[in-house]
């Protein structure tokens, strides 16, 4: 049911992502869960072993359609680097300033 309504979605912004590009998007935000730590283009690439065009390709699909990999999404942290984020209409306002007060009040 949700491939369904992400079809809908994805008809209704502009049409839908080929299959590739939608399985290439969801392995790039699988490795940097994997990971835990921002990556690299290079660093990405040389993981799953594909060429940085790839990477960059799919690192643009899952940024143009973050209904693909919600809640997550790939964020870029750095000029060359990215890290998962939540995207943007998970959470409130409200709700990831308690969230980031209680993480600070937290000790590992």
């Amino acid at each position: 049911m949700a491939l369904f309504f992400t079809r809908l979605s994805e008809d209704m912004a502009g049409g839908p992502v080929a299959t590739a590009a939608g399985e290439n998007a969801l392995t790039v935000v699988a490795a940097l869960a994997h990971a835990g730590v921002p990556l690299t283009v290079a660093q990405l690439a040389t993981g799953l072993d594909w060429p940085v065009d790839r990477v960059l390709r799919a690192l643009a699909d899952a940024e143009r359609h973050p209904d693909l990999t919600d809640p997550v999404v790939p964020r870029r942290v750095a000029p060359d680097a990215y890290a998962l984020g939540v995207r943007a209409s998970r959470l409130s306002a409200t709700q990831c300033a308690a969230l980031t007060a209680q993480a600070r009040c937290t000790t590992p």
